[in-house]
This record gives structure tokens, C-alpha cells and sequence, in this order.
């Protein structure tokens, strides 16, 4: 069965149309007829949390944000990704992140000060698709998310 053109470019296609042209790319956009991408922000930080819910709204996103890992085992079933801080006050955000693993695939960036190997290593055994070391660009968390939806939604 022959898919209509317009979905048959790749992820690949849409990510070069973007840098050649010099547009920033809206996350929500790239699959023509998709809903926006539902992120859940969990950062401990709310000046980060705000920094970034900004950013990601105006790429097309919608954002919730919460500030505990409680909150954050409550909602996550909502979201098609999770930004999750690992230095959450009332649980280990290694912990937060094997639990949402362990329900399902929903993709999970976490940030954490935590330098060593070891700790990155910890981290993607938990469950994380991905860790960025705080503190981190946030194009560079963008370009990760964009990735991340590319590998969700193709």
C-alpha cells in the first residue's frame, strides 16, 4: 500500500530541510496532521523549569511542569516525553526513572550534576533514553528532544 507524499519524507528529510534553510524547527509540526508533542518537565529548579517550558512552547509543544518525583509518577502517563531531573527533594530520580520505564517506552531525557561515568552509566540502566549534564545548552536539550520525537513518531 503506497502512503500519500506528503508522509513519505523521513525524519532525516525534514531535519535537513530545516538546517538548510536556517529555520528553527517546530517539534509539534514535522508530521503533518500529528497533535503537539506532550512534554512533562520535572525539575526541582523552577527558574530551569520556566526556561524551558518557554522554549518548548514556542516550539509547538505542550508543557506541563512539576517539581517533585511524586508529582512526576502521577502524570507521566499524559506525556510523550519526560525531561527528568535526577536531584528531585522527595525521591532518587533514578528511582522516578526506572518506575516510568518500567510501565512503558514514553522517552526520557534526564539531567543530572552527577560528573562521573558511573553515574551516566546508572542513568541509562534506569531507563533514561538520554542524559544531558546540567548545566546544559538549551538548544542542545532541543536538538536532543527533536531526535527523540523523531524516534517516537516514525
Amino acid at each position: 500500500m503506497r502512503q500519500p507524499s506528503v508522509l513519505r519524507h523521513t525524519t532525516h528529510d525534514v531535519h535537513h530541510r530545516h538546517r538548510a534553510s536556517g529555520t528553527q524547527r517546530n517539534l509539534s509540526a514535522e508530521i503533518p496532521g500529528r497533535t503537539p508533542w506532550r512534554v512533562l518537565v520535572v525539575e526541582s529548579d523552577a527558574h530551569a523549569a520556566r526556561g524551558i517550558a518557554q522554549r518548548l512552547r514556542r516550539q509547538g509543544c505542550d508543557v506541563v511542569s512539576v517539581d517533585s518525583g511524586s508529582k512526576a509518577l502521577s502524570m507521566y502517563e499524559c506525556a510523550d516525553l519526560v525531561l527528568l531531573d535526577l536531584e528531585l527533594a522527595d525521591l532518587d530520580g533514578l528511582d522516578v526513572c526506572a518506575a516510568i520505564r518500567a510501565a512503558g517506552d514514553t522517552p526520557i531525557i534526564a539531567f543530572t550534576r552527577r560528573r562521573s561515568n558511573m553515574d551516566q552509566v546508572l542513568v541509562l540502566e534506569a531507563g533514561a533514553d538520554d542524559c544531558l549534564m546540567k548545566p546544559y545548552d538549551l538548544r542542545e536539550l532541543t536538538a536532543r528532544i527533536g531526535r527523540a520525537s523523531c524516534r517516537e513518531r516514525v
